[in-house]
């Protein structure tokens, strides 16, 4: 018990690269495949943005809503489907219910069908896209920063209640969430 107790104390302080954001996508109007392929996307974009999808964390997520703003059907043969869709994602505070940054941006595809024209559509998402992600990705990251800023003593006290219960798997998932700067 003494040395998972120590090992809190003396890691209280992380590289700033240790913010976690969960990726998880909804499947609502978007087949499994594409939405899997989203998912991968959004794991792309907090991973090249410094950010970890962390199993342990599940207080901050990032996930994202489509909406289809047109339909079409080519007439060719075969018949293709032209898809125009918005995607926006949300990145925020699922325990307390708060959304900390938003982006929607607009993207197309065609396919044999909708399932087909919607992959299509995804793929086109440039997950190093500085105008538009990293823009979330910032301004998810200060807000983070600050609840954690807020909030460190109180997880730290935390973990070491967990830590007098035996707790310790969730005590460390629980710390090695708090960022560098936050405490």
């Amino acid at each position: 018990m003494i040395l998972p107790c120590n090992i809190i104390h003396g890691q209280t302080k992380f590289d700033n690269n240790q913010l976690a954001i969960k990726v998880y996508q909804i499947r609502k109007n978007i087949s499994e495949e594409a939405s899997r392929l989203l998912e991968t996307k959004m794991q792309q974009v907090i991973t090249a943005n410094g950010i970890a999808d962390d199993a342990c964390s599940s207080r901050f997520i990032m996930t994202s809503k489509i909406h289809v703003i047109n339909k079409n059907i080519i007439a060719s043969a075969p018949a293709r489907v032209s898809l125009e869709l918005d995607v926006t994602f949300f990145i925020g505070d699922v325990i307390e219910n708060k959304i900390y940054a938003t982006q929607t941006i607009t993207i197309s595809g065609i396919g044999i069908n909708e399932n087909k024209a919607q992959i299509n559509a995804i793929n086109r998402i440039q997950t190093r896209d500085k105008s538009l992600l990293q823009c979330l990705i910032r301004e998810a990251k200060e807000k983070i920063i600050q609840y954690y800023q807020a909030n460190g003593e109180r997880i730290i006290n935390h973990t070491k209640l967990l830590c007098k219960r035996g707790n310790y798997d969730e005590a460390m998932c629980l710390l090695l969430q708090v960022p560098e700067n936050a405490v």
